[in-house]
């Protein structure tokens, strides 16, 4: 449904995409990408094709973990963790049934 030209840019998690679609896609030069994360091989094998197809960008699994970035992650776990040993409410719980979704 994307546009001819579009850019998939994924630095969530692999399994958002359909990796093999997606391949095929730059492959014909219709679409461009550049992806932090991969499913189901991460990082992707030497050999896969994105690795060296023109239009595809490949990072270490980093693309979300600037310092800026990093900075507000820690910030909310030591406020999480403030509220929690305090007897405050927990804005973020992580619950057990949410697990399968994460990774």
């Amino acid at each position: 449904m994307l546009p001819d030209g579009a850019v998939v840019i994924n630095i969530a998690r692999g399994s958002l995409i359909d990796l093999a679609a997606l391949t095929g896609e730059v492959k014909s030069g219709r679409l461009r990408c550049a992806l932090d994360v991969t499913d189901p091989e991460e990082p992707l094998p030497v050999n896969h094709p994105l690795r060296n197809l023109p239009g595809a960008t490949m990072t270490p699994h980093i693309g979300g973990g600037g310092p800026h970035t990093r900075g507000e992650m820690a910030d909310a776990a030591m406020d999480e963790l403030q509220r929690f040993f305090s007897g405050g409410e927990v804005q973020h719980r992580v619950t057990a049934n949410m697990l399968s979704r994460m990774t």
